[in-house]
């Protein structure tokens, strides 16, 4: 008996492949479903090697490419990110996504290399992001959500150089 979720089924009786995962992944729990997707992400290989700045994944046409600098794994346009195992969607959030592409291009990974808010970071992100100008721009004003996640992001991987203004990422 076919399952109560089960789309219409294709030629002689067998789903599609993709609609029978979708009717196997809805059917599991929460728990379940994010260790199967955990699972397949490493068997194809997303998931980071340790290669810095190094493109992750496979070469095959299509294939999802992920770009990893420590902790931080992000999609080319950083409007997914994730840190560790925590996934983040920036694409709803522009500052944050500008923020950190800035960081990473410049390599700002160290003290010395740390990038200053308002003469680099803030101009970068105005200018690819057609924003005004704020007369007090702090750098958690990019990571405001209503959930505080994107704080949280905040908090573990942007570091201040000092009290001179600069930031940089901690990926280590």
């Amino acid at each position: 008996m076919p399952h109560p979720a089960a789309p219409a089924t294709g030629s002689g009786g067998v789903l599609p492949a993709d609609a029978a995962a979708k009717v196997v992944l809805a059917s599991l729990t929460p728990e379940v479903r994010a260790a199967v997707v955990r699972a397949v992400a490493a068997e194809l290989k997303l998931v980071s090697s340790g290669m810095a700045n190094q493109p992750v994944g496979t070469s095959e046409p299509g294939a999802v490419t992920l770009l990893a600098v420590g902790r931080l794994r992000y999609r080319p346009g950083f409007e997914d990110v994730w840190l560790g195992d925590t996934h983040y969607d920036l694409r709803e959030r522009k500052k944050a996504r500008l923020c950190l592409q800035y960081l990473v291009e410049k390599r700002a990974f160290d003290v010395a290399s740390a990038r200053h808010l308002v003469d680099e970071i803030d101009l970068y992100v105005r200018q690819q992001g057609n924003f005004p100008r704020l007369a007090d721009i702090k750098i958690n004003h990019y990571f405001n959500d209503q959930t505080g996640k994107l704080s949280g992001l905040r908090k573990a991987l942007i570091r201040p150089a000092g009290r001179d203004g600069r930031y940089f990422l901690q990926v280590d």
